[in-house]
């Protein structure tokens, strides 16, 4: 007989779960309702869910497949108004932060594993965020010039930040801006950046 500790090879594999939430809740917040569906063979893996929340939804489907020039797969996300301040305050009662997110990916993956799936990847991912009780002084003290800042500030209430919007274009492992953009209430920041997934290097300016 086989010991039940024995090391044993699975050559091939097929696994299909399906999980179903009628009411999803944090403590006494009620979060919504969603499915995830799991689908993983020996050389792919593919991953459905959906969560309708108060105000909102989220979607999304990811999958990985194996051949022999590498790694291959794709990500799609669709979100609507989230309101993540329910999630943050879980993991710190102690944090007011809140506001929503909306956010659209359609991304195609490429590259030798699984560390390297964005090194020729394309596609697009845009989101918006309307944070709430956020300040906004680094962001602030980083956009006016040396001339505004040594003047009198126009109002003593402190600075916040209204809105985040990012519309970003990947090219074959090259991600630049379409548009992007911070907005608070003393200063409008508008940014261009380039993120090249090969070299891993960022320039934001």
């Amino acid at each position: 007989d086989q010991r039940l500790t024995e090391q044993r090879k699975i050559d091939q594999w097929d696994v299909d779960i399906k999980i179903q939430s009628k009411q999803l809740r944090s403590g006494k917040d009620f979060l919504g309702d969603g499915t995830v569906e799991l689908s993983g063979r020996q050389d792919s893996f593919d991953q459905n869910f959906s969560l309708n929340i108060p105000g909102g939804y989220v979607k999304g489907r990811a999958g990985f497949s194996r051949d022999g020039e590498g790694l291959k797969g794709y990500a799609r996300l669709d979100i609507d108004q989230f309101d993540y301040g329910i999630l943050l305050h879980r993991l710190n009662p102690e944090n007011k932060t809140n506001g929503l997110l909306s956010a659209k990916v359609d991304i195609t993956l490429s590259g030798q594993n699984y560390s390297r799936r964005f090194d020729h990847a394309n596609g697009t991912l845009d989101f918006a965020i309307w944070p709430k009780n956020i300040e906004a002084e680094v962001m602030d003290f980083w956009a006016v010039n040396l001339f505004f800042a040594i003047l009198p500030p126009l109002s003593e209430d402190t600075s916040k930040v209204n809105c985040l919007v990012s519309l970003l274009d990947i090219d074959d492992g090259i991600m630049k801006e379409e548009f992007f953009a911070v907005d608070s209430s003393k200063v409008w920041l508008n940014g261009n950046l380039d993120v090249n997934f090969r070299d891993e290097s960022i320039d934001l300016a």
